[in-house]
């Protein structure tokens, strides 16, 4: 029988904000570099209205395998402070410094990430009459989007002669 001590894993590096909308936020986190003798599970965030105290506080967690860490649902033009903790399986890690974000006001909603195959700029199909045109829904900036406008012109290529 072998024993090894475990401890909870300690203090996350950074979290970089990498994304901001009206009413969401997209970190990146970047873990401890002491995960306790055990593999860190989550990455744990709190987070509150500045001028709430921290009794009064929201919890998202995320598995560590994500690229992307999301809260969402929050307001527009409110100040917020966000702390994030690793977690093994022997407990939560040390919270890390406050991170104070300024969330913009509503605004246009980005653009769709479209998943279309190119060839020269333009979109192809081997179908003569249809074509199946499929994307990411874009962050809303806080109003819900109602709408899609697709517009497209029709491209003819003539072989080479």
């Amino acid at each position: 029988m072998e024993l090894r001590e475990a401890r909870p894993p300690g203090r996350i590096l950074q979290a970089y904000t990498d994304e901001v909308t009206a009413t969401t936020i997209k970190f990146r986190i970047v873990g401890p570099a002491n995960d306790g003798g055990l593999p860190i599970t989550a990455f744990v965030a709190q987070y509150k209205e500045e001028a709430d105290t921290w009794d009064q506080y929201e919890v998202k967690s995320w598995a560590t395998d994500q690229a992307e860490y999301v809260i969402e649902d929050l307001l527009p033009l409110k100040r917020y402070n966000f702390r994030f903790a690793a977690e093994n399986h022997v407990g939560l890690g040390e919270w890390s410094q406050e991170k104070v974000e300024i969330m913009p006001s509503r605004a246009a909603p980005e653009k769709p990430i479209l998943h279309v195959e190119t060839f020269h700029g333009v979109a192809h199909t081997p179908y003569s009459n249809n074509y199946e045109l499929r994307w990411v829904v874009p962050p809303d900036n806080g109003e819900r989007i109602e709408a899609f406008e697709i517009s497209y012109t029709p491209v003819c290529f003539l072989p080479f002669i």
